[in-house]
């Protein structure tokens, strides 16, 4: 069972794994490489998902940088743009 658990785990972070969900990644300005690189490759999860680096923040983001947070729930709310829904004529009449 734990291996089945740490297989589906590592499926789960492949590259785009989240298709377009949107996802923002907020990463505080003083972390070390190791976590740097973490952050990073979570931003690959969603074709949706930029990655900011919260210059002036330590590990409150939320309290510190509350503007960079506003700004990515707001990009997280904002509806896909998707082309309208063709509709048959048959339908139309």
């Amino acid at each position: 069972m734990a291996f089945c658990l740490q297989r589906l785990h590592q499926a789960s972070l492949k590259q785009d794994s989240l298709d377009a969900l949107p996802l923002v990644i907020l990463t505080r300005e003083d972390v070390n490489d190791d976590e740097r690189q973490q952050q990073k490759d979570l931003s690959h999860l969603s074709s949706r998902s930029p990655w900011e680096i919260a210059v002036r923040s330590g590990h409150f983001v939320q309290l510190e940088r509350p503007d960079l947070v506003i700004a990515a729930v707001n990009e997280v709310m904002r509806p896909v743009e998707r082309p309208p829904k063709a509709v048959s004529l048959e339908q139309s009449q």
